[in-house]
């Protein structure tokens, strides 16, 4: 059961009493509930209680390391030094958001106090830098989750996922082999590029171009985050990243209505050697920001099994 899942099944039970924090316990040496003032509370055991107590504060989230507590569970009062993760809001989506980037960040072994730290930093970004997405936006982050989740059989993808905005490439497979994510919903294969995208003095680009149908009863953006959420669990930073964009009111319309009928992006979905694709092929000396537009109808199509090959190829050259 996610911890989420977990405060929604029990969160009648966090009644205040004359304890600071009335609490359950979760997972091992974590406990979830709630303070005097009605806050959702995560409470762990500290590791290090001989340092410095240290307490950070924000609008919505606070932490407070090495701190003696006083907490009610299973009916019984218990005093510890602990660490205490905090949401001040009382709004669902700020509580669910702050649960479930605990659960990215922590719940594993428990942390000391300079990850803790580092973590909140983190966590705060995520409240303060609300990651609102655009309908252009939401159609190329499709894209990219739909090759995470249809290949997770074969290949590792979320491993080599980049999330940082503008990157020349959607996925780094090695230092010289890229993947480039090209979604439409258009009726012909005509692409949006970067001159970098198709540079290929930069090493071996290849292009996943889709073509999607909307269709309501289609796989939605917001189906297809979830169906990501678990294939991301060892790489934190991407799968918060998703968190926090599911978690954002005003996602709503995108996440709800990006949806796309799969058998058709099954039969639209073609690997392209970018060498193949139409492009200016003069090196730009001293000019910058060059995009361009490609018709990618006539372009010869690469079969999935092979891209995937020389991917597992070029990987297994640096690892050996």
């Amino acid at each position: 059961m996610s911890i989420l899942e977990f405060y929604k099944e029990n969160e009648i039970k966090f009644k205040t009493t004359d304890s600071e924090y009335t609490l359950l316990q979760y997972h091992d040496s974590y406990y979830i509930g709630k303070d005097n003032d009605g806050w959702t509370s995560i409470i762990f055991k500290s590791l290090e209680p001989k340092r410095d107590p240290v307490s950070m504060k924000t609008k919505k989230i606070s932490v407070e390391c090495n701190r003696e507590v006083e907490f009610y569970l299973n009916n019984s009062k218990y005093y510890d030094i602990c660490n205490i993760l905090k949401c001040s809001s009382d709004n669902k989506h700020d509580i669910e958001l702050f649960l479930q980037l605990v659960e990215t960040y922590f719940l594993q072994d428990l942390p000391k106090m300079n990850y803790i730290i580092d973590v909140f930093q983190t966590l705060n970004d995520f409240f303060e830098k609300p990651e609102t997405i655009t309908k252009s936006e939401a159609l190329g982050l499709y894209g990219e989750l739909y090759t995470i989740y249809h290949f997770k059989d074969i290949f590792n993808f979320s491993r080599f996922w980049q999330t940082k905005e503008m990157m020349n490439f959607d996925f780094s497979i090695t230092e010289r082999v890229k993947l480039e994510i090209k979604t439409t919903i258009k009726e012909d294969r005509k692409h949006h590029f970067r001159y970098n995208q198709l540079n290929n003095s930069l090493g071996d680009i290849y292009i996943l171009s889709y073509m999607l149908k909307e269709d309501d009863n289609g796989l939605s953006l917001k189906e297809l985050i979830k169906q990501c959420l678990p294939l991301l669990s060892e790489y934190p930073t991407k799968k918060a990243r998703l968190v926090a964009i599911l978690n954002n009111e005003a996602n709503t319309y995108e996440l709800n209505n990006c949806n796309y009928l799969e058998s058709y992006t099954l039969e639209n979905m073609k690997f392209i050697d970018s060498k193949d694709i139409p492009k200016i092929d003069q090196d730009p000396t001293n000019v910058t920001k060059i995009e361009f537009d490609s018709n990618c109808n006539d372009c010869q199509f690469i079969d999935c099994d092979r891209v995937i090959s020389i991917f597992n190829y070029a990987i297994n050259e640096i690892e050996s």
